[in-house]
C-alpha cells in the first residue's frame, strides 16, 4: 500500500511509538530501514516477511 507521506513525516510517527514495542513500531521501523537503504522495500516486505498491502 502506498501511503501519502514522506520519510519525514514517517520519522514523525516512528518517534511517536518510539517508547513502545508493538508489532506496529517494529513494522514502521523496518519499513524506514528499507527505504533508507534503498532496497526494493514492497518486494522485500511481501517476500520475505509476507505483508501485503
Amino acid at each position: 500500500m502506498d501511503l501519502p507521506i514522506d520519510l519525514n513525516e514517517l520519522d514523525v510517527i516512528i518517534e511517536s511509538v518510539s517508547d513502545v514495542d508493538t508489532e506496529l513500531a517494529k513494522k514502521l521501523r523496518l519499513v524506514k530501514g528499507l527505504v533508507e537503504d534503498g532496497q526494493p522495500y514492497k518486494k522485500i516486505l511481501r517476500e520475505k516477511y509476507g505483508y501485503v498491502a
